[in-house]
């Protein structure tokens, strides 16, 4: 796990296209989950508040993602209804 995936910004989402994206959402998903484990066995304050940011990471990555789904839902759902009309 890079350090630069739980520091990420918007402007370097950009750049990234879907499959990057979904690779950075899995990484960022076991990042969280190894996060988690940790508070529940005892880890410090930190990690509380690195949670906090890897939750966020993974809000801008879905963010990001979802406009390509939408898009693709759009197109298919104008495309029926006008070969319907």
């Amino acid at each position: 796990m890079s350090k630069n995936a739980a520091s990420t910004k918007a402007y370097k989402l950009r750049t990234k296209n879907k499959v990057e994206l979904q690779q950075l959402l899995e990484e960022l998903k076991q990042q969280l989950g190894t996060l988690k484990v940790q508070k529940i066995a005892g880890g410090a304050a930190s990690k509380l508040t690195k949670i906090r940011e890897v939750r966020k990471d993974i809000a801008q990555v879905n963010t990001k993602i979802s406009p390509a789904r939408s898009s693709t839902k759009e197109d298919s759902c104008h495309s029926s209804s006008i070969d319907k009309a």
